[in-house]
């Protein structure tokens, strides 16, 4: 498991003066403003392997342990010409996929990426991959930053 905790501090030493104690005030006002902190903990990350160069498909839980929302807009990856949010699911009787452009998880919620649901679609594979690899992908959060999570590579049966 993988978690990443988004915090900001403010730590002032040696604070003698009228000119250390405004900059100290100051600082804490800034901070005091900032939004909540988002803390992201994900698990399972895992790429299903397939033979060639057929795309490829990144699954994990995403789970939002912080007291606000947190948006996930994309992944990047040197291993990948392109990774797509993509969203599987059934229509008329069909399997039909659309892209996905962001995902917004809830405080103290959990959205799993896994075979008929969400996916991230990895294309152009740049390197060779075996199973039991790993490969680092780097999710990217709407007003948090970016987290590198390190995605095993599993057989095409896996889960």
């Amino acid at each position: 498991m993988q978690r990443i905790h988004w915090q900001k501090h403010v730590s002032i030493s040696g604070t003698h003066g009228r000119g250390s104690m405004m900059l100290a005030l100051l600082l804490s006002c800034a901070v005091a403003n900032a939004a909540p902190v988002p803390s992201v903990v994900i698990t399972q990350a895992r790429v299903r392997l397939l033979p060639g160069n057929l795309p490829l498909a990144g699954y994990f839980t995403l789970t939002n342990d912080g007291s606000a929302p947190v948006t996930l807009t994309g992944a990047i990856s040197g291993s990948f010409k392109q990774i797509m949010m993509h969203r599987s699911f059934e229509s008329d009787g069909m399997s039909k996929m659309a892209p996905v452009a962001k995902l917004t998880i809830q405080p103290r919620k959990s959205v799993h990426f896994r075979p008929g649901s969400y996916h991230l679609m990895l294309m152009g594979r740049q390197q060779s991959l075996s199973v039991g690899d790993t490969v680092p992908i780097q999710l990217q959060f709407k007003n948090s930053g970016a987290l590198t999570v390190e995605f095993k590579v599993v057989p095409v049966g896996a889960q």
